[in-house]
């Protein structure tokens, strides 16, 4: 009882927020144009569903609750309705060479069970064993030094004016595209926190956080000169870097 009530009463105060003018007013009456049940109130004073009105109530709770995700939708933006700035060219063999070192380990470090039965079994000699055990762990090793260098390489870079956001764009741990918005505010600009034209990556910084993107600007794609407006670079060391 109290789940279908609380259902109605969802149902009753999101319609009211939406400002449906196909509410009467009344307490018992359905405000669904298209549905003409009734929402029965007890002497209790508790407002709940009878069971043939029972999907009706619900049909409601579902159309608010999408019209609910649609808006939140809306003020979240996303890189298909920002403007893109800057696209790394080498992205994608990035995320693939981080996929293959990751089956590469997996196959690696796969082949360390047989190997011990092989020993136990005296198939094999134990610095075999030890070296097999070292090249996994050495590859394991690879993949984290590469998947931290390969996370903090900025893939894209969108600018989303309405809301003033940043969206970057860079690899997670498996190779997959992570979208992370930022306010405006929060970057700090390339001129201020140094920029060597003899590098081939550039740092890109955060105020309110301790990650470190990189840039570069080499082997890269600028889409819009709002990018040297949004990353704070100015555009006479962007050329003496792309003369390098």
């Amino acid at each position: 009882m109290f789940g279908t009530s609380r259902i109605a009463t969802n149902c009753l105060l999101l319609r009211r927020s939406l400002q449906f003018k196909t509410f009467d007013g009344s307490s018992n009456s359905c405000f669904n144009c298209l549905c003409g049940r009734k929402l029965h109130v007890p002497s209790r004073s508790i407002l709940m569903l009878s069971s043939s009105n029972f999907g009706c109530g619900r049909r409601h709770v579902r159309t608010v609750e999408e019209t609910s995700r649609k808006s939140l939708s809306t003020l979240t933006p996303s890189p298909e309705e920002s403007l893109l700035l800057y696209r790394f060219k080498w992205i994608k063999h990035l995320r693939f060479i981080s996929r293959v070192k990751i089956l590469h380990v997996a196959v690696v470090s796969a082949l360390t069970w047989p190997m011990s039965y092989w020993y136990s079994s005296g198939i094999i000699s134990f610095p075999t064993l030890v070296c097999a055990i070292a090249g996994a762990a050495g590859t394991t090793a690879g993949l984290v030094a590469l998947s931290f260098f390969f996370r903090r390489v900025v893939g894209e870079i969108s600018f989303h004016e309405d809301s003033q956001s940043v969206i970057i764009s860079s690899l997670t741990f498996w190779g997959n595209r992570r979208n992370r918005i930022l306010p405006l505010s929060s970057l700090v600009p390339l001129c201020d926190s140094g920029i060597d034209v003899k590098n081939t990556f550039h740092r890109l910084e955060l105020y309110d956080s301790k990650d470190v993107y990189l840039l570069n600007l080499r082997h890269c794609k600028i889409f819009d000169e709002a990018f040297f407006s949004v990353t704070g670079l100015h555009v006479d060391q962007t050329a003496a870097t792309l003369r390098k």
